[in-house]
């Protein structure tokens, strides 16, 4: 005779899930304000500059040649680097070696074991600079541009392999500005030029796993008023996601939601963060104090960024982390993390990651460090977790498992 399933849970299996549902309804899920424990990543070496953020807890940063005038701003402009490394927890930093030479940079990381950047064969200098890609440690400059011009700035890349690039323009220009064009490659497709919208800049700053690239591009070319505006380009079509009311904006980040973040000017010129998404347009997240930017968003749309209390012209570059989810609105980073720490301040955030973790710079005293912040369960998540943990015990042992883990992913459940 063929057993039939029971359909009454085991009375303590049901004594368990109350507990679980009672545990949800008294507010002891998990909390919308996280908190946050703080490392602190270094390989010890000289003006240290983080640049990058996957969802596996890598990090990646450059130093600087030793003696080498360290002048650079919260978010680094990464023109003249030295060394690259990758961080982990697991095996600490280590240097990411390229063509042989002493400069090396990485700006960006994806989920499958690759980066991008520039590495050269010899010196500081421009002589020998390549740009390309890690791939498992190993480096392969990128195919040259569509008018035979080697590739100088590859600034992102996707799960996919596709990546982002902001290079000089093909002839020379008058615009009083930084004249530059945006590339979107891909090995199937090669390279595809991102239309400007009027102007002669267009900079790319991030892409996404459909292969949307956003950045900032200007709209005309007049030095009495210049303007540029954040922009998404798709399916071979450059967007403008509009403005506060001011001239000038760009954007950062998008996620795999095509939501961005970045910075917009308001009609009094002051510079304000900003989220985006097709349906709702352009939202402002403002300022903590003077101005802001928003520098990253998430998945599950966290957004970080950099507050300016002096303004983002101030010549001391003096700024503060800050993050921002839905519930909380935009508060400082710093008066997020757990009390035992050595942090005199949170200088600013550069990347968060769908695990929640945010890597910024900070100081420790008077030194520039780089963290790597991650989220640390409340009081309520964990008994949360502790019940659920134990109704699922008493559930494996009413009966056998249906299936065996291939042993394979053992080590990854």
């Amino acid at each position: 005779m063929t057993r039939r399933p029971s359909l009454h849970a085991p009375r303590k299996l049901s004594l368990c899930l109350i507990a679980a549902a009672w545990a949800v309804a008294a507010g002891v899920a998990p909390a919308h304000s996280p908190r946050y424990a703080i490392t602190e990543v270094s390989a010890g070496a000289f003006g240290e500059t983080a640049t990058a953020l996957n969802d596996h807890g890598a990090v990646a940063f450059f130093s600087l040649p030793d003696g080498f005038d360290e002048s650079i701003p919260p978010l680094g402009d990464f023109t003249t680097p030295g060394r690259a490394w990758l961080y982990s927890k697991q095996t600490g930093s280590s240097p990411l070696m390229g063509l042989g030479g002493n400069s090396d940079a990485v700006l960006d990381l994806n989920n499958s074991g690759q980066a991008v950047g520039q590495s050269r064969s010899t010196g500081f200098s421009g002589v020998g600079a390549k740009t390309g890609v890690w791939t498992d440690g190993v480096f392969t400059p990128l195919p040259n541009l569509p008018d035979g011009r080697p590739p100088t700035n590859a600034v992102a890349i996707n799960d996919a392999g596709s990546i982002a690039l902001t290079e000089p323009p093909r002839q020379s220009c008058d615009c009083q500005c930084n004249c530059s064009e945006a590339y979107l490659y891909s090995e199937s497709n090669g390279y595809a030029s991102v239309p400007s919208l009027g102007g002669s800049q267009t900079r790319a700053a991030d892409l996404n796993a459909a292969g949307e690239l956003v950045g900032m591009t200007s709209t005309s070319d007049n030095s009495t008023d210049f303007t540029y505006e954040p922009f998404i380009y798709r399916d071979g079509v450059t967007k403008s996601l509009g403005s506060l009311g001011g001239r000038r904006g760009g954007v950062w980040a998008i996620n795999n939601h095509s939501e961005a973040v970045g910075f917009s000017e308001d009609a009094s010129g002051a510079s304000l963060a900003f989220y985006w998404n097709e349906t709702s347009g352009m939202a402002r997240l403002g300022a903590l104090t003077l101005e802001a930017t928003a520098t990253d968003i998430n998945d599950h749309g966290e957004v970080v960024g950099v507050d300016y209390p002096f303004g983002r012209s101030d010549s001391y570059f003096r700024s503060q982390a800050f993050y921002y989810n839905t519930t909380i609105g935009l508060v400082l980073l710093q008066d997020l993390l757990v009390a035992d720490h050595d942090w005199d301040g949170l200088d600013s955030a550069i990347a968060i990651n769908n695990r929640g973790q945010i890597l910024g710079r900070g100081r420790i005293g008077s030194e520039q460090r780089i963290f790597l912040a991650s989220p640390v369960p409340e009081p309520g998540s964990l008994f949360l977790l502790i019940v659920l943990t134990g109704c699922g015990t008493l559930s494996r042992r009413r009966s056998s498992p249906r299936f065996s883990v291939p042993s394979g992913l053992k080590a990854e459940l």
